[in-house]
């Protein structure tokens, strides 16, 4: 009698739980979501099964049921010919199992997929939540009552799932996920079979969805004073990079300031050069130009005598 051997999952839980860890302890991500980007997903859960041979929901008698695998998909772009109203990826993946509950068949099932994931919402954010659709065909054995030998057994049918993808850097998310797939035509069981399944993974991105720093415009004024106080600022497209952005200001006086917005006052007259330094991930954005610097306005005073203009004693000034 052939059996399936059974495969143990430790070393596939232990691989995504230390990714899964490096992940959550990388910076937070920006809002800006990659589209039009290949990418992979390796996944780790629980399995159950629902029908018509079931013992239990969630049987342990047979070890843990554990399900991993890997899918490879794309992400739609969210402009063009093949874009859509809600950003979505297509994927095929493949996946093992173990389903003790099903009486009868072997534990161990293998599954190949494709997926359609939807956003539900605008699919920008840290937290994305879609909707997962696709078909399945799932291979198990099950005893031959003629023979006694194990048999294949096929099967095959619609997927519907939910999920939560959280972004941790601009290429890598890590998601949450319950699906439950169909199962029509196995030999195992006469009627309707659910294969469910719940787990988390992480998805990465071959291209990123951050752009790279640009600053678009520097405002300065046009003139000021010796002691006025004037205001500096920058525009740039920092919502859409990826990690922290440092602006530094050079107003040419041996002086610095920081932040996309600053004030300084000149303590001097003459025309200084003002330098805007923008660094992010290794990459720095300079922008100079020039302020003129003109005198403090002089104040006279002139004091006279008495007239009838001025004949509360007041003091004019210039």
């Amino acid at each position: 009698m052939r059996t399936t051997p059974p495969i143990r999952p430790t070393r596939a839980l232990l691989a995504t739980a230390l990714l899964a860890t490096v992940v959550l302890a990388a910076p937070p991500a920006q809002a800006q979501r990659t589209q039009g980007t290949l990418f992979v997903s390796p996944h780790v859960g629980v399995s159950s099964y629902v029908g018509d041979n079931s013992g239990t929901l969630l049987p342990f008698e047979g070890g843990f049921p554990y399900r991993v695998g890997l899918e490879a998909g794309y992400q739609l772009p969210s402009s063009g010919r093949w874009s859509m109203a809600y950003p979505t990826s297509v994927s095929a993946g493949y996946h093992i199992g173990r389903y003790s509950g099903i009486d009868g068949a072997d534990d161990i099932r293998q599954t190949a997929e494709l997926l359609v994931r939807s956003a539900i919402g605008s699919g920008q954010g840290e937290l994305v939540p879609y909707l997962t659709l696709g078909a399945h065909t799932s291979l198990g054995r099950v005893p031959n009552p003629a023979t006694g030998e194990r048999e294949r057994s096929l099967s095959a049918g619609p997927v519907l799932g939910l999920g939560l993808d959280v972004a941790a850097t601009d290429r890598v998310s890590f998601f949450l996920e319950g699906t439950s797939r169909l199962a029509a035509g196995d030999k195992a069981s006469p009627g309707l079979d659910f294969l469910n399944s719940a787990g988390t993974g992480l998805r990465v991105n071959l291209r990123s969805g951050a752009q790279r720093l640009a600053v678009q415009s520097v405002y300065v004024p046009e003139a000021l004073r010796t002691g006025e106080l004037g205001a500096f600022r920058a525009v740039t497209n920092e919502a859409q990079t990826a990690g922290r952005t440092e602006y530094r200001w050079d107003f040419g006086d041996g002086t610095e300031g920081a932040g996309l917005t600053t004030t300084h006052a000149f303590s001097s007259p003459g025309t200084y050069r003002v330098t805007l330094n923008a660094h992010n991930r290794g990459r720095t954005e300079t922008r100079t130009t020039y302020v003129v610097v003109e005198p403090a306005a002089e104040l006279s005073l002139h004091v006279g005598p008495t007239t009838p203009e001025n004949a509360d004693g007041a003091v004019q000034t210039d």
